[in-house]
């Protein structure tokens, strides 16, 4: 698998508009960098996105007890927006993702981040571009990462995870030190985000023709 340019890097996941329509004020500053620029963000201490696989009904029936808010469900795989008490830091978002984590049928448990561009999860994975002649092996030994994807387009380039037992947004923190190191180019946290259905207003939007691609000059778009 290949990767588009960097600004393209973040993961992209599709979700419903009303997944993050409920994002409580309390928050904690929080920063990473894409490539050069440094990204201020929001980590909220109210929610989190969690994912769940059922075959028996137990993901369904735990995500209903927690009271979670916009539940999908998509062939088995549960995706839900849970919503928390007051929590008085990080430390304690963190431990209360812990406890979630090992609930029946639970797969995954995600940080809700706010930026500029909206909202997001804070998932697993970063993107690391190492200088020529940096020990790539020995900075993912150090911070106990592993190697998940290749960047063909960009010399030294890997996606990265960490690992299952780290901390709720590792990848942030892992990422922001790696980028103080003088062998990285980069190191860039995969953040998910939403986004947004645009509805097309132009009422002469079908008569449009010269924007209708189905082949006919030998190769069609998606």
């Amino acid at each position: 698998m290949s990767y588009r340019p960097l600004t393209c890097l973040v993961a992209l996941f599709l979700l419903a508009p009303s997944f993050y329509s409920i994002i409580a004020a309390e928050q904690e500053p929080l920063a990473y960098w894409v490539g050069a620029s440094r990204v201020e963000a929001q980590l909220s201490l109210t929610r989190l996105v969690v994912g769940a696989t059922s075959k028996d009904g137990s993901a369904r029936a735990g995500a209903k007890a927690l009271s979670m808010e916009h539940r999908q469900n998509e062939k088995g795989h549960w995706r839900a927006l849970l919503r928390l008490g007051e929590l008085a830091d990080r430390q304690a978002l963190e431990k209360r993702a812990a406890e979630v984590a090992l609930m029946k049928g639970v797969s995954s448990v995600r940080a809700v981040v706010l930026t500029s561009q909206g909202v997001g999860e804070v998932t697993r994975r970063l993107a690391l571009a190492v200088q020529p002649g940096q020990d790539l092996a020995a900075l993912l030994q150090q911070h106990q990462l592993t190697v998940v994807d290749t960047v063909a387009y960009s010399p030294n380039t890997v996606i990265v995870e960490t690992s299952i037992k780290a901390g709720l947004i590792a990848a942030v923190e892992i990422a922001n030190a790696l980028h103080e190191h003088a062998g990285v180019r980069f190191a860039t946290p995969l953040i998910a985000r939403q986004w947004s259905r645009r509805v097309v207003t132009d009422p002469l939007f079908a008569d449009q023709w010269h924007l209708s691609n189905t082949g006919q000059w030998g190769g069609a778009g998606p």
